[in-house]
């Protein structure tokens, strides 16, 4: 029987799961410079990048999205309650069923490429068009494969097993740098790295079911009892795929326009590449090994929800904040030593990098949503968070409309972060107005007696400000010694260092090499003086 998980256990799998994720997005980092040199930044990058916005779009909600939001819970309550036999009846179903859904839809995509290009990229010319559309055709399999390694994941993660569904995205990065390395030795085509994307996909589908199956889960014959707990799965999938499906409505959108713009996709999709390194390693880690958990703590202590969610806030902002200031601080430092080239020459490293910081911007929000719809999902809340997500999509092509005439392809990453701030207003308040909730000041000799006893769940807004006052001091002192050091680097290599070396140190990859290190101390220092500056963080301490 799945028992609930630990302070100890939740932090200890996030790390086991954030350092997986960091270790992919190492293998991603050199992949998408090996992409960038391979495709470069203009009309193959964005024909590609195009193309891969279909697979994607499902795989967002086929994948990542609402099927792991309406399957992952049921299991853990079926895992919990019946046990894996009858588990495994669920899953052989959910299997069935969305892979049937998945042909079904994919079939027009494959017919009438062409015609979904109209709508996706209109800003397109004939010659783009040729060239994306056999590459949407190549890339549909994906799908498939990356589905049906969601659902085994989900019976993975009911049993507390973290590993699989964390090192599979390394897998498939070891199988697309394999597949960049030989199209740019032998000179292939683009549509070659879709064929590597489609055997990436077969070995993390091969990964998971070989752990599924180990871990005692099977297919089994369905019967009437597996059916009706699966339409309440269906359901629940039903009401979650809006939200899912308006965020990328958002980004065909944002393709749309930056069809418009020559490069624009590549930046974009550039961009979101590393956005995706902090937002992966760590929220989409820590909201991953939550939502089982909530799911268990709702039956039994709803309180405890609040004071999880001050918690998990406290740390997501103590994380994603200075990681972001650094990268920002780097952005165009980021593009120039890794991706600067012939083919993607400095005007597209400027853009890039102003679509980066824009990006940046919302880190913190986009991290923070995780969570929040964790907890929505946990109360089996599902219309709400599809509500906040269609008003903050409405916001966001607003945005795009008034912003990217002004800004170019950063005003499109700016309206998607001014979104995201829209969506975790609303679901904040939605939580308060909705859920039966409670506005508590927060003290030690209280905590014991409320958050074990059944009631509503709890706001703690007077620690929430105490740690954000902390913490802004904090932030202020130890970034405030990093950039003199440095700037005091900087200085010294211009003062007595010749032309060849400042170059090297300053302009080129060797640069990481003084840098990183000066970045990683400045993060052990927030580590190690949290305590000077009264900053008490639940799933660390």
């Amino acid at each position: 029987m799945s028992q609930v998980l630990t302070k100890k256990a939740i932090r200890s799998k996030t790390v086991q799961l954030g350092s997986l994720t960091l270790l992919s997005r190492a293998f991603g980092l050199i992949r998408e410079v090996l992409l960038g040199r391979f495709l470069g930044s203009g009309m193959v990058s964005d024909a590609f990048f195009t193309a891969f916005k279909v697979p994607n779009m499902l795989r967002k909600i086929f994948a990542e999205g609402a099927l792991s939001a309406a399957f992952v819970p049921r299991i853990v309550q079926t895992v919990r309650q019946e046990g894996k036999d009858e588990a495994s009846k669920l899953i052989t179903l959910s299997f069935l069923v969305f892979e049937f859904l998945l042909l079904i839809l994919s079939i027009p995509f494959v017919l009438f490429p062409r015609f979904f290009m109209f709508v996706i990229a209109p800003g397109f010319n004939s010659l783009q068009i040729d060239q994306t559309a056999p590459m949407i055709v190549l890339l549909m399999p994906f799908i498939f494969f990356i589905s049906a390694s969601a659902i085994f994941a989900g019976a993975l993660q009911a049993d507390h097993h973290f590993f699989i569904p964390a090192f599979s995205p390394v897998l498939f990065n070891i199988v697309l740098i394999i597949g960049l390395l030989l199209g740019m030795h032998y000179h292939l085509p683009a549509s070659f790295l879709c064929i590597s994307i489609v055997f990436g996909g077969i070995a993390q589908v091969i990964a998971h079911y070989l752990i599924y199956r180990n871990l005692g889960f099977s297919f089994k014959k369905f019967d009437h009892k597996a059916l009706s707990q699966f339409g309440k799965i269906f359901i629940n999938f039903i009401v979650c795929a809006p939200s899912v499906s308006l965020s990328e409505i958002s980004a065909f959108i944002d393709t749309s326009f930056a069809s418009y713009i020559p490069g624009a996709i590549s930046s974009v999709s550039y961009a979101s590449r590393f956005m995706g390194i902090p937002l992966g390693v760590f929220a989409t880690s820590f909201s991953t090994i939550l939502l089982p958990h909530f799911t268990r703590v709702t039956t039994y202590a709803p309180r405890r929800l609040g004071y999880y969610l001050l918690e998990s806030s406290k740390l997501i902002i103590w994380v994603t904040v200075p990681a972001g200031l650094w990268m920002m601080f780097f952005a165009r430092n980021i593009f120039q030593t890794l991706f600067l080239s012939s083919n993607f020459p400095m005007p597209q490293v400027i853009q890039a990098s102003y679509v980066l910081i824009a990006s940046l911007t919302g880190l913190v929000f986009f991290s923070l949503n995780k969570t929040l719809t964790t907890i929505f999902y946990a109360h089996h809340q599902t219309a709400l968070p599809t509500a906040i997500a269609c008003v903050a999509t409405i916001i966001n092509i607003c945005c795009n409309v008034l912003l990217m005439p002004l800004m170019g392809a950063p005003g499109l990453a700016l309206g998607t972060t001014i979104g995201a701030m829209m969506q975790t207003g609303l679901s904040l308040l939605m939580l308060s107005y909705k859920i039966d909730v409670t506005l508590r000041p927060f003290s030690k000799s209280s905590v014991g007696i409320h958050l074990s006893s059944p009631g509503p769940m709890t706001f703690y807004p007077k620690a929430f400000l105490k740690f954000i006052t902390g913490f802004a001091y904090q932030l202020a002192i130890v970034m405030g010694v990093s950039l003199a050091l440095y700037y005091g680097v900087v200085v010294s290599l211009h003062s007595y260092a010749d032309q060849q070396t400042n170059m090297l140190l300053l302009e080129s990859i060797w640069m990481w090499f003084w840098a990183g290190p000066l970045v990683l101390g400045s993060l052990a220092g927030l580590y190690y003086s949290r305590k000077f500056f009264g900053i008490n963080l639940y799933f660390i301490d």
